[in-house]
């Protein structure tokens, strides 16, 4: 009736039945304690075959991690573009094509800006060793297939490479994609424009920001053909559009078409970006420090008697110091705001008789009629490339142009 085996109390088998349970419990449990408090220790031996094995794909993703930072440098903020071709018609432009004498100042210049610009070489080789510079071979037939390409235009006409790649200067962030996409912001410069601080100038652009234009171009023209840099965006980069682009590039002459004096209003890179600016679709930023000009209209340069002139490069950064004439631009651009003086508000493309003295640090300075100086009666060194510092100077009674490594100033 109770449901006890027979021959059983009550109460003994009771108690043997729980004892029994527990028992059981405790047994079950007894293993997966053991292992919590004592858990299994990997013997070296069976580890150390997987460690052997994998060591060789460790060792090979290192080098080939630092084969690459050494190819190709890390991304920076802004890319800038240099291109020079030779053309294939005419041997006697080839000394065009080539790099200039005073490369290795732009290589020291282009080293100390490494922190937020990678330089592209792009054409003939430069054999520069920048770690933050990139060369692109590239020839006459390889230019006329990216026009093709990416502008769509098949029958570009040429009579001067020179001049047509000037002409092509607003659509170069456009015809190497594959530098502009790997940058925030992207842009050209010319060859005979040495730099100061341009990282400084990066490091200071914003997200409301599309265009960096020296402020001598600021607020009109915007445009030139010396150096600016592009927010990376469809809108911003094809901003040619807003004028004659085709017309240029189809044309065999200079259009201007990369500078705000083409040949009429409306044709040329000046009037898009002012279009667009003054409709509010464009939002300019003119660079903090100068951009000097070795020239104005009319032809009066820094290089003139009897003015003295010295450009020194050092850690860096770019100082110029001038003492001479005042030289008034009679155009829209002051670009020769060294020389400047209080009676150019006044008189417009005069040289009153006034005595300028200036030491200034600028972003850059564009030897436009210093060139010819440098690159045909002087060498330059090689050794500039390593140099803490070098000067470009004149003196006062002299039109004789010097580039060579100095003492750095204190």
């Amino acid at each position: 009736k109770t449901g006890q085996p027979p021959g059983c109390a009550v109460h003994h088998c009771s108690k043997r039945h729980a004892f029994g349970v527990w028992a059981a419990e405790r047994a079950a449990l007894r293993p997966h304690k053991h292992m919590k408090d004592h858990p299994p220790r990997r013997r070296p031996a069976a580890l150390l075959p997987r460690l052997l094995l994998a060591a060789p794909v460790a060792v090979f993703m290192v080098l080939y991690a630092r084969t690459e930072r050494t190819r190709r440098p890390e991304t920076t903020k802004a890319g800038l573009i240099y291109l020079r071709i030779a053309d294939p018609r005419h041997r006697q432009d080839a000394f065009r094509a080539s790099w200039p004498p005073w490369l290795p100042a732009l290589e020291a210049s282009a080293r100390a800006n490494a922190r937020s610009v990678t330089y592209y070489f792009i054409g003939a080789p430069a054999n520069v060793t920048c770690v933050n510079c990139v060369e692109i071979p590239l020839d006459l037939a390889g230019l006329r297939a990216r026009v093709a390409k990416y502008l769509g235009v098949a029958d570009m006409e040429i009579k001067s490479v020179k001049n047509k790649i000037c002409d092509l200067k607003p659509m170069w962030p456009v015809l190497f994609p594959e530098v502009s996409a790997r940058h925030e912001w992207v842009g050209f410069a010319d060859a005979d424009v040495l730099f100061g601080d341009l990282a400084a100038e990066v490091d200071l652009l914003t997200a409301s920001d599309d265009l960096l234009v020296p402020s001598s171009w600021h607020p009109y023209p915007l445009a030139n053909g010396n150096f600016m840099l592009f927010r990376s965006t469809a809108r911003v980069l094809q901003a040619f559009r807003g004028a004659g682009w085709r017309e240029a590039v189809r044309s065999p002459g200079y259009s201007v078409f990369d500078e705000w004096h083409g040949r009429g209003s409306a044709t040329d890179f000046g009037h898009a970006l002012l279009e667009m600016h003054l409709n509010g679709k464009l939002r300019p930023k003119p660079t903090s420090r100068l951009f000097l000009q070795d020239a104005v209209s009319g032809g009066r340069a820094l290089m003139e008697r009897p003015a003295a002139l010295r450009a020194t490069w050092a850690r860096g950064r770019l100082r110029v110091a001038y003492r001479g004439p005042c030289y008034c631009s009679k155009d829209v651009v002051p670009q020769f705001a060294i020389a400047h003086c209080s009676e150019c508000v006044f008189r417009a493309g005069a040289t009153p008789d006034v005595t300028v003295a200036r030491d200034l640090e600028v972003l850059a300075y564009h030897m436009l009629y210093t060139k010819p100086w440098i690159g045909r009666k002087y060498a330059v060194a090689p050794a500039l490339r390593d140099c803490e510092a070098f000067a470009l100077w004149k003196s006062e009674t002299s039109r004789e142009h010097h580039l060579e490594c100095v003492d750095a100033p204190r």
